[in-house]
Order: structure tokens, then sequence, then C-alpha cells
């Protein structure tokens, strides 16, 4: 516990004038009545100077001097001169005089030592401040709080290094609404470092990282579209992320990705042949990719590459030559590697392919088939295979269409004749070209051209005879000549020209053969004998030649059907005579077709019906006004006499109606009575107004 004449903080604390102290001395010669002259005190304030406590004996040193340099050390306020003091003043015995003043002080400066531990904890320096607290010895009050301290220091710390840790993860994966969310939680860390200074860093740290994840994004999204221009553009904006950012690493990582993908749009312009293209997409590339070394190999293999297209053996030994320049410890020594070996069995293969078109160059079915042979040298998995194989295909081509043409050539000539055994003979000269052979398919085309004419030439007489046949245009004829067209079987050259015949002829057929049933129907029809119209017309199978017709006429029959029966099976249902059956009546006609011929006589009928359905209504007023009512409400709104029917109702509705009660007005109030002289021993009462609320 402190005295109240201390506070926790030494540069706040009054210190004490004790006899020890030359301020007590002069105050006490100052304070005295009649004391020594101003001489006396001139000789006393010529006292001799303070030591240095730095060079005290402390073996030899007096108490006061010993208190005097505590004092002088606990006065730099750290932690450092705290411990100097009390280590100064404790080395006196426990019985000295000045040992409760020694004591004091010490206390004092142990609780110092604790405000001290939280400036600092304040401050951010956690390890000094545990430290000053550590070192506050145990014998003190204030030694007592270190533990709890402690605990109260590392807990606020731990939590305070989670939240930072967690908003810079959010951070980092670009969460950033996340991340201020998160970084506010600081602001409940009972900690001016945390709160404020590590807070606003934070909060700044993620503004910054926003912007450059947005750039970032741009970035990508150039990245994206892939074309060198983009690529570059997307470079220059991740070097806008500054190494302070979270998302530097990232920012360097996307460069390097986009230093790749150049060079990967150089190796697609090297292989189209293009290595002036490769080697400026190459060059493009910026340091900050860090591929300078990649670069300048690249340009190397690519001015090699160019030296092979000549497809010479001179040009693959240049080419040899400029990819060993190429070392050991070079990034595409493995490529060029590769390279130099490929091009090493490519020359044997240059100079086999060389050799072949040498060959083939006299167009000689024995130099073609040297050729072909000297190419077939060429193993599948060479890299000169692909075009060995098209030269040997070309070749081999070349072999079967001089060993083939004079096949063609003698069926072309046996085809001018045209009769159907030069046609023959023609056919067989050109099937003797087997299929996969260079001549096939134009054979192939030229004997389909003349066995279309083979097959002309045998079915003309069927297809000529059939339409003699049908000329004479009856049943019996028309018929003879379809089992004539039939006889020309489907895939045969006139097989669709004798189809559509058949169909033309199958027509009139069914024409003739239908046409009396259609006549009788509408004869039927015309006598009024709708049923019997739509059953014979229904005799036409479907897809016959008058079928639609047939069908057409029996809806329209079976639409006058419909109305006949609705018309006759209203009137039926009228004749009851009962409001209810009128009233069915109208709603039956009502379903006959405006255009329907029956219609001006269901138009009749209706109005006659709605006229009975009114007569029964004012007939029943006279003693049943609902009842009529009712009976009048039944003609509906389509009806022609539907508003005199709501005109007449109404009448009648009003005349149920009970008649509206008026109240007579009130009488007028009576004049105010003259006053009265009051009658000694009489109460006057006031009078009451009946047509007030309160008399009510």
């Amino acid at each position: 516990m402190n005295s109240p004449s201390h506070t926790p903080n030494s540069n706040l604390k009054v210190q004490t004038i004790g006899p020890q102290s030359w301020l007590f001395w002069i105050a006490l010669i100052i304070l005295v009545p009649g004391g020594l002259g101003f001489l006396s005190i001139l000789t006393l304030l010529k006292l001799p100077k303070l030591p240095n406590c730095d060079q005290v004996q402390w073996a030899t040193a007096s108490a006061s001097l010993r208190l005097h340099c505590a004092e002088m050390a606990a006065q730099e306020q750290t932690g450092e001169g705290y411990l100097e003091a009390i280590e100064i003043v404790n080395a006196l015995p426990m019985d000295h005089p000045l040992r409760p003043r020694i004591n004091q002080s010490i206390e004092d400066w142990a609780e110092n030592m604790l405000v001290l531990g939280d400036m600092l904890f304040e401050q951010g320096k956690l390890q000094e401040a545990i430290a000053t607290a550590q070192n506050i010895p145990s014998n003190t009050t204030a030694s007592g709080l270190v533990n709890n301290r402690l605990e109260r220091w590392r807990a606020l710390w731990e939590k305070a290094e989670g939240i930072y840790e967690e908003t810079e993860a959010l951070i980092r994966k670009r969460q950033w609404t996340q991340a201020f969310r998160k970084a506010t939680r600081l602001l409940e860390i009972n900690n001016v470092y945390w709160s404020e200074t590590r807070y606003q860093e934070l909060t700044q740290l993620i503004q910054t990282a926003r912007r450059d994840g947005q750039t970032l994004v741009e970035a990508e999204d150039l990245a994206d579209l892939g074309t060198v221009e983009d690529l570059l553009k997307a470079i220059a904006l991740m070097e806008k992320v500054e190494k302070s950012s979270y998302l530097y690493g990232e920012a360097q990582n996307l460069i390097r990705k986009v230093g790749r993908q150049m060079m990967e749009l150089a190796q697609e312009q090297l292989e189209l042949e293009d290595a002036q293209g490769a080697i400026a997409i190459a060059a493009k590339i910026p340091a900050t990719a860090q591929m300078e070394k990649q670069v300048e190999d690249f340009t190397v293999l690519a001015k090699a590459h160019q030296l092979t297209w000549s497809n010479t053996v001179s040009g693959l030994e240049k080419a040899i030559a400029g990819a060993q320049q190429i070392d050991i410890k070079r990034p595409l020594y493995g490529k060029a590697q590769y390279f130099i070996s490929r091009w090493q069995r490519d020359i044997e293969d240059v100079a086999r392919l060389e050799k072949a078109r040498h060959l083939a160059s006299s167009g000689g079915v024995n130099d073609l088939a040297k050729a072909v042979a000297e190419v077939s040298l060429i193993s599948t998995n060479a890299p000169r295979y692909e075009e060995a194989s098209t030269l040997l295909n070309t070749w081999n081509a070349e072999i079967q269409t001089i060993e083939d043409r004079p096949y063609l050539n003698r069926a072309e000539s046996l085809a001018i004749g045209g009769t159907l055994d030069d046609l023959r003979s023609a056919i067989r000269e050109a099937s003797m070209i087997s299929p996969g052979r260079s001549l096939y398919h134009q054979a192939q085309d030229k004997i389909d051209r003349w066995q279309d004419q083979v097959e002309r030439i045998e079915d003309r007489p069927y297809l000529n005879n059939a339409q003699s046949l049908a000329f004479a245009g009856d049943a019996l004829s028309l018929q003879s000549a379809i089992n004539e067209a039939r006889r020309i079987s489907p895939g045969r050259a006139l097989y669709p020209q004798a189809q559509e015949k058949i169909r033309m002829w199958t027509n009139q057929l069914e024409l003739l053969e239908d046409r009396p049933y259609l006549d009788r129907a509408r004869n039927y029809a015309n006598m009024g004998d709708l049923s019997g119209a739509i059953a014979t017309a229904g005799q036409i199978s479907p897809g016959r030649a008058l079928s639609g017709e047939a069908n057409d006429l029996i809806d329209d029959w079976q639409w006058q059907l419909r109305g006949r029966d609705n018309l006759q099976t209203a009137q039926q249902i009228a004749a009851k005579g009962s409001p209810e059956d009128l009233a069915a009546a109208i709603n039956r006609v009502q379903q006959v077709p405006w255009e329907h011929p029956l219609r001006q006589s269901a138009e009749q009928e209706m109005t006659r019906w709605g006229q009975q359905l009114l007569n029964l209504a004012q007939a029943r007023s006279s003693y049943d006004l609902p009842g009529a009512i009712a009976i009048a409400a039944k003609i509906p709104p389509s009806h022609s006499l539907y508003s005199s029917a709501q005109s007449q109702i109404t009448v009648w509705e009003a005349r149920l109606a009970p008649p509206i009660y008026t109240p007579e007005p009130a009488p007028p109030e009576p004049d105010a009575p003259e006053s009265v002289a009051p009658v000694p021993g009489l109460e006057v009462l006031p009078i009451s107004n009946p047509n007030s609320e309160s008399e009510r």
C-alpha cells in the first residue's frame, strides 16, 4: 500500500526534505527569526559540490550519499535506473536509521517500474515491459501484481497478433470487406499500440492491397486475352505493385507467368517457321520476368531452327554448330541438346530425301520405285518421317497412275459406241482398276455414268409401254400402266421417273374409283340426310386422291349436324314451358354458330323464349315480386331482351325496398327564464336542458 504522501510516478513525487538534505538547513536558517546574517547564509551556500555518483566508492559511502545517488538514478525513469537505485540503498543494513525511508523509496520505485511496464506495453514494447516487470524485487508490494499484469499483457498481445494475422490472410485472399471487418476488432484491444498505431497501419495496408488487387485483376484480364500487346500491358501493371504490398509476391509470380506465356507465343511463332517474329516476341519479355538467359538461349535456337528450314545437309550442320554455343550451365541447355541430337539424325534422312527427289525427277516408273524404296528407309519415329510419307504417297500415286491409265483410256474408247455391249465392255475394263489405287475414284465415276446409260437403255421400253397403256385413261388401262412401270427396280436410273408416273396414274385411278362415293354423299346432303352423306363420304380411305376433299365435306356436314341438333334439343327443352326450361333452351340454342344456316331460326326461337320468360315474370309480379325478379334474371346478357328485363327488375326491387325513415325536427328550446331574487331559506335549482349530453 502507498502512503498518502506518495504517488505511483516518481517524476510527480514531492521529495521529502530531511535533516540529511542541504536544502533543509538553508530553509531552517532562512526561517528562524533572528537567524544568521547574510554572511552566514553565503557561507552555507558555498557548500562543496555533490560528488559524482559514478565515481563513488560504495564501500565507504555514507547512507545519505547512497540515498542521494539512488534518487539520482531513479530520476532516469528507466527500468535500469530504478534497479540501480534499489541496489544502491538496499546494501544498507536492515537496522539502519534510514531504513524506513529506504523501504518506502524501494516500494515507490517498484511501483514506478510496474507503471513503466504499463507504459512500455502501451507503446508496443512487450518484451521490454515484461523484462521491466520481472525485475521488480520480490519483497515489494508491486511484485504481487506482476504475474497478473504479465498474463494480461500476453493475452492481449496474443489476441491482437491473432487478429492481425487473420487480417493478413484475408488480404492475401483479396477478401477486402472481410479484412476491414476483421481489422476493426483491433479497436477492441485495450492497448494504444494495437488499437491505434497497428490498426492505422493495418487499414492503410488493406487500402494499398485493395488498389494492388484491382491492378492484379486488370492484369489477369489482360493476360487472359493472350496477345503480345496485352501481355506487355499486364506486366506493366504488375510492376506498379511495390515490395511493401502483401500482393507483391503474387504480382511477381504473375509477371513470371506472363513471361512464360510470351515465351510460348514466341515458340508458336517459331513453329510457324517465322524465326524473326519469334525472336521479336521473346525480346519484348521485360527483365522483371527474370528470363534474360532463357530469352538469350531461345534467340540462339530460333536462328538455328531457321537454318534447318532449307532442308539441306549444310543447313542442318550450321544449325547444330549454332545450338552447340549453349553450354551446360544455360537454362535451355537440355532443349539445345535435344535439337542437336535430332538434327544429327536428320542429316542422314535429309540425304536420303535429296537422293530420292533426284531419282523421282525423271518421272519414270523404275526411278519412282527407287525413290519410294529410298524414302521407305526413314523410320516412323524420325523427325522427317512425315515429309518422307508425303513424298512416298505422292510417288506411289504417280506410279499407279502410269500403270492404270491404259485401262481407263481403253474403257473410254469402248464407251464411245454407246451400245449396251460397248458400255458393258467399258465398265469391265475400268473395273480392272482396284480400290485404293490413284485412279480408282475417277474410274468409279465413269463406271457409274456408263451404268446409268445401260440402265436407261434397258428400262426405257417398260416406261414407254406403260405410258402407252395409260393413254386410254380408264381404270383397267391405268392399273396396267402402273404394273408395267413397277418392273423398273429401285436404284435403277429411271426408277425416280417411273415412280413419278406411278403416283400420277394412281391418283387418276383413285379419282375414277372414289368420285361416285363423293357424288352420292353430296346428293344425301342436298336432301337433308347429313348422316347418310357423312357415312357415304367416309367410305373413301385415308391417303387416297379424294380423301382430303371428303374429309373437308365430312367436317362441314358434322358441323351443320351439330347446329341442327342443338336447335332441335333446345326446342324440345323449351316445350316444357317452365322458366328453368326456357332459360336452359336459350343457353343451348346459343351454341348454334353465327355462320350456321339455322342461326336465324335459332335467333327467332331465342327471342320468343326470352319474351315468354319476361311474360311469366310480369304475370308473377302481381303476387310474388322476388319470384318475378328470379325469373327475369334468367334472361342472359347476350339476349336482345336483357335490358328490358333488367329495367323491370330494378322497378320490382324498388318496390320491395323498405321506406326510408326521416326523423321529425326537434322542438325549439324555451326562452331563458327571468332571474328571480332568491328567497331566504329556499334552494334555487338550476334549470336543466333536456337536450344536454349529461341529461341524455
